[in-house]
């Protein structure tokens, strides 16, 4: 588990500008606007936690973050679907983000707000990579550790990454699939999902309409999912992309938009509040 053991002023203070840009945000665009947040393990599996583990009071923090973005936008709560699926295999365990598994729960969520038909992993053939140690292992270097895997279903759709030389203007740079199997056989094989963290990428899929995913690391393993549903998904990474998102969202029509973040991250993280940047374009 990642410990989180206190919410200092400042980390108070990002998470209301946080809230503050995304409800802004999904108020701008009325009906377009969905917001999922993934919880800590530690919520899910609260029992293999430490004897007295003194973590803050996600549930209790999480049921503000959802009450107050709710008023504008869509929200997805995944406590209680996780919670019924604990026994399957939603987080690694020697990392921090959830498994590819875990991100195919919290979409088949997704496609049922939205009436949509989830990809069908039956008919797929998956892959699974062996050996894997993440965040977790690389802070503690146990010599016990259970080595984690990583099964995906190799997927032909192609991804642009784009170089960005200002609002709404980008260059591409590379098109690639959408898993780069190469990263597997490197130390970060989560990288692989989506090629990393890039500022700003599209993705053709075999769908109808399009979405734009504002995101952190926890979407690199879900947004494949979603080229079963749409025919553009865009990226956006606002460590790599520091513009507000309307001029984007007018110049590519994208029909709707998904924020996913993971709880941990999206409560510190200082670049969100780009989502509600009003756009500098005449």
């Amino acid at each position: 588990f990642t410990k989180l053991f206190t919410v200092d002023d400042a980390t108070r203070k990002q998470l209301a500008k946080n809230v503050q840009a995304v409800s802004e945000f999904a108020a701008n665009h009325p009906g377009k606007v969905t917001f999922l947040l993934a919880p800590s393990a530690s919520v899910i599996y609260p029992e293999e936690l430490p004897a007295g583990a003194p973590m803050v009071d996600e549930n209790a923090m999480l049921d503000d973050i959802f009450a107050k973005v709710g008023q504008s936008a869509d929200v997805i709560d995944l406590r209680g679907t996780f919670t019924d699926l604990k026994d399957e295999y939603l987080y690694f365990k020697t990392d921090h983000h959830w498994t590819p598994n875990g991100a195919y729960r919290a979409y088949e969520q997704f496609c049922s707000l939205k009436g949509l038909t989830p990809f069908d992993r039956a008919a797929h053939e998956p892959i699974t990579v062996t050996d894997f140690q993440g965040t977790h292992y690389s802070a503690t270097r146990l010599w016990n550790v259970e080595n984690d895997e990583i099964t995906y279903y190799p997927l032909d759709s192609l991804m642009t990454i784009y170089k960005i030389t200002g609002e709404a203007a980008y260059e591409p740079e590379t098109t690639e699939n959408i898993v780069n199997m190469q990263k597997f056989n490197t130390r970060d094989k989560y990288a692989a999902f989506l090629d990393g963290n890039n500022g700003y990428s599209t993705i053709e899929g075999r769908g109808t309409g399009s979405i734009l995913v504002v995101k952190d690391s926890y979407a690199n393993s879900f947004v494949p999912y979603l080229t079963e549903n749409y025919a553009k998904i865009g990226v956006v990474d606002f460590r790599n992309f520091k513009y507000g998102l309307d001029s984007t969202i007018e110049k590519e029509g994208y029909d709707e938009v998904l924020v996913l973040y993971n709880f941990q991250t999206f409560i510190a993280d200082t670049n969100l509040i780009y989502i509600s940047r009003p756009s500098t374009l005449s």
